[in-house]
């Protein structure tokens, strides 16, 4: 559910929430649990879906992209920038909508920058965009580099059907392996993939705040990792949950496992893509 900073703080804690539990890895590691349950008379539905939108595409840059296609916006969006309901298309839009609602997350609770631009450079609509799934960037001193500064790397894996719970929380430490540590650094690749499409864009000062994270031997940071699974409440199984282990990872230190889970999921997916075209 791809809210707008702004709209973030009013509305997260009235629709995600943390439930108390004592749930945790099979090395005693806790997994934190969240709830997502938006009722289907949500009064903000419309204002989320307006924001999930800006993410594919700016409101202001809809009408140059239907003029000549005889399309009208909604149809353009459906066509062409959002994933579709063949497949691949809803596990792409389930991956999109779980790595938008962390990237909501982090922007919440640990008060980061999360740049959400790449949804937006598809050459597929139902394709997922390669690299880091969300990362986000909190600096102390925005005039000097901190060791205060912290750079958030998160994996997210979506289960938001009603299909029996497929280890998506090891899948999610399994690649955020792939993150952390000298041997890896894939994030590398996408902070500079990131640097750049801002530098195209002209938005120095986000080329700023992301350079001031790509070397941390000279510029030394805090680096914490996340590892996600958003799940169907049909999906949830603490049981094969409590299996994850987190015991090879790179940053184990500093990383967070976490699961959220809510009911119909995909249909609230669904009615997002759905609002987000029809009021366009």
């Amino acid at each position: 559910m791809a809210i707008t900073p702004s709209k973030a703080d009013e509305h997260f804690n009235r629709y995600l929430f943390r439930e108390p539990t004592d749930l945790k890895d099979r090395n005693g590691r806790p997994i934190s649990i969240w709830h997502l349950e938006v009722p289907d008379d949500c009064p903000y539905l419309s204002c989320w879906a307006a924001a999930f939108r800006q993410h594919y595409r700016l409101d202001s840059e809809l009408e140059a992209q239907i003029r000549g296609t005889g399309q009208t916006k909604a149809q353009h969006l459906r066509d062409y920038v959002f994933p579709g309901l063949e497949k691949p298309g809803p596990s792409i839009r389930s991956g999109d909508f779980a790595e938008l609602l962390i990237s909501d997350y982090l922007e919440v609770v640990f008060k980061a920058w999360v740049p959400r631009e790449k949804y937006s450079i598809k050459v597929s609509p139902n394709e997922s965009i390669k690299g880091t799934d969300v990362i986000g960037f909190r600096v102390a001193d925005s005039a000097k580099a901190s060791s205060k500064d912290t750079l958030f790397i998160y994996e997210v894996k979506a289960q938001l059907t009603s299909k029996k719970y497929g280890s998506q929380l090891q899948q999610a430490i399994d690649d955020s392996i792939k993150d952390a540590g000298e041997k890896y650094m894939r994030h590398g690749k996408t902070l500079a993939a990131m640097k750049l499409r801002f530098s195209r864009a002209g938005k120095e000062g986000d080329v700023l705040r992301i350079e001031r994270f790509q070397s941390p031997t000279d510029n030394p940071f805090s680096f914490s990792s996340g590892a996600v699974a958003v799940l169907s409440d049909k999906s949830f199984d603490p049981v094969g949950i409590s299996t994850s282990d987190a015991s090879g990872h790179n940053n184990k230190e500093r990383l967070e496992l976490l699961v959220v889970k809510g009911a119909q999921l995909m249909k609230l997916v669904h009615t997002i893509y759905d609002k987000a075209a029809d009021e366009a």
